[in-house]
């Protein structure tokens, strides 16, 4: 399995532009990100029926009622995920990552494991968890390791529920809203 190092941007992008997928720390916890969900679903062993977020880095570009999106700009980037339109969307505030979305456009991201298992915690696990997928995936080492493992809080927009508390209070967002 190919390991980078964050600062080899040209690699990374060719690999995804390759249809390659990458495991990398995100804001909360590793993921695996990927041009297409599909890949994600195949290494994950994951259910169709489960979504999968996608990363963007403009809440404008959905056209959603200026009074969500003003909302939802007040926690991104950052670790909240939001359902709009039967959809997942986050704003992650990570540089990097931030900047493979400028350049390749939106990825999708899930937690690095297989399903039903728990998150890698650490960049070396992925070569023994995900080994079977070496030709498919490759490793992202930003050189950071994971300090507080709390996920994003999830809302759904459509729905006005909270699916999963995070850090960021989504009552709080909810009662804003509606």
């Amino acid at each position: 399995m190919l390991v980078y190092r964050s600062t080899q941007i040209n690699e990374i992008v060719n690999a995804l532009n390759s249809d390659k997928a990458a495991v990398v720390l995100t804001d909360t916890i590793f993921g695996i990100i990927c041009k297409k969900q599909k890949l994600i679903y195949k290494i994950k062993h994951r259910n169709y029926k489960k979504k999968i977020v996608k990363f963007i880095d403009d809440v404008n570009a959905l056209n959603m009622p200026k009074k969500y999106s003003d909302e939802i700009k007040k926690y991104l980037p950052g670790k909240l995920t939001f359902i709009y339109q039967g959809k997942g969307y986050r704003i992650p505030n990570n540089k990097l990552l931030l900047q493979l979305i400028e350049i390749v456009g939106p990825l999708y991201c899930s937690s690095a494991n297989i399903t039903n298992q728990p998150p890698i915690t650490d960049l070396r696990q992925s070569l023994t968890v995900f080994k079977e997928y070496k030709d498919d995936l490759f490793l992202i080492d930003n050189g950071k390791l994971l300090k507080n493992s709390c996920p994003s809080t999830i809302i759904d927009l459509d729905e006005k529920t909270i699916l999963r508390n995070g850090e960021i209070d989504g009552k709080k967002i909810l009662k804003n809203l509606f």
